[in-house]
This record gives C-alpha cells, sequence and structure tokens, in this order.
C-alpha cells in the first residue's frame, strides 16, 4: 500500500508524515544499512560470554574454565577473564551495580551498550548454560590451536617423534591446511 494511502486511512491525509522515499545511495540509506549491520547477529563468542556477564552477573560463579580461558590469544579475552574473576571474588546482583564498578575504565562505554542491548535470554539458568556452552566453545577452538602452534616451535627446535608427527598432520588437516612436518 503507497504510504499516502496509509496515512490516509489513519487520519493524517496525504503523506501524512511518512517519510520520503530514500535513494539506496544516499547518506541516510548507507547509515541505516551500516546501523543494521552492526545490530544484526549474536557477534563472536567472547561478545556472547561478555553479555550474558553484563545482563546476568551471577551466572561469573558456575563459570570453571577461568584458568583455561586466560590463554586464549584473541580479543575481549582479557576483559571476559578480568569480569569473571572480578564476579567470582565481589558477586553483584545487578547490572547497574556491575556498571558502577567498572565507571572509570575505558571499557564502560561498551559494557554500557552492551547493557542497553536486548537479552535475547529470558532467565538465569538459561544464561548460566549458554554461557558455560560459550565458554567450553571458546576453549575447545583455542586448544587445537594452541596445540598445532606448540608443535611447529617444537618441529623447528628439534625432530618430532613419530606420535607428534601424527598429531601435527591430523591438527593440519582439521584446520584445512595439506602439510607435512619437517
Amino acid at each position: 500500500m503507497p504510504a499516502g494511502r496509509l496515512a490516509e486511512l489513519l487520519g493524517g491525509g496525504g503523506n501524512g508524515g511518512a517519510k520520503p522515499a530514500t535513494r539506496p545511495g544516499s547518506d541516510y540509506a548507507r547509515g541505516r544499512r551500516a546501523a543494521a549491520s552492526r545490530q544484526t547477529g549474536r557477534g563472536t563468542l567472547v561478545r556472547q560470554a561478555v553479555t550474558l556477564l553484563v545482563h546476568y552477573p551471577t551466572i561469573a560463579a558456575a563459570a570453571s574454565e577461568l584458568e583455561a580461558l586466560a590463554s586464549i590469544d584473541r580479543p575481549g579475552i582479557p576483559l571476559l577473564v578480568e569480569l569473571m574473576s572480578q564476579l567470582r571474588e565481589d558477586p553483584v546482583q545487578s547490572t547497574g551495580a556491575l556498571l558502577e564498578r567498572w565507571r572509570h575504565r575505558k571499557e564502560h562505554g561498551w559494557l554500557s551498550r552492551l547493557a542497553a542491548s536486548e537479552s535475547l535470554v529470558v532467565n538465569t539458568e538459561a544464561a548460566a548454560a549458554e554461557f558455560q556452552s560459550a565458554i567450553r566453545r571458546l576453549a575447545a577452538e583455542d586448544s587445537p590451536a594452541q596445540r598445532l602452534t606448540a608443535l611447529l616451535d617444537r618441529a623447528r627446535d628439534r625432530a618430532l617423534d613419530e606420535q607428534e608427527k601424527l598429531e601435527l598432520q591430523a591438527l593440519l588437516r582439521t584446520k584445512g591446511q595439506s602439510s607435512s612436518p619437517r
């Protein structure tokens, strides 16, 4: 239905406040597409985990993989580990209390935006399960990469034994590379 007709039926008459059509290449259209792309999807596993902690700070006590996370080299992991540590040592019950702790830190703006975003999880139990799943997946995704790096470093220093060669080949295959160790 044309916007003018809809406005007329709703009692506005004529164009009745309907927004004018925008050209696909206009600044307004580009801004809308950029905003939509920033808001779509759930984000990375790290972002999902931090968002869950911000919305449900009490779930930090349930996580047991803090040491495994600390060794992962990914953007956002130091913040996630610090949040988890802080919330385990000194728990808070609300998002507001969590944000207040971070008020004077550079991460406060980002955490505030996450707090303002809509949570896709409806209760604390579901949030705890989702959080545990994200943490386990983070650790699982990074473990093979760390082992691959360790084996490649070891291969540069000395000859690998037969078991290490087989493990390296398997890791390279799963990563989608076909290479044989030297």
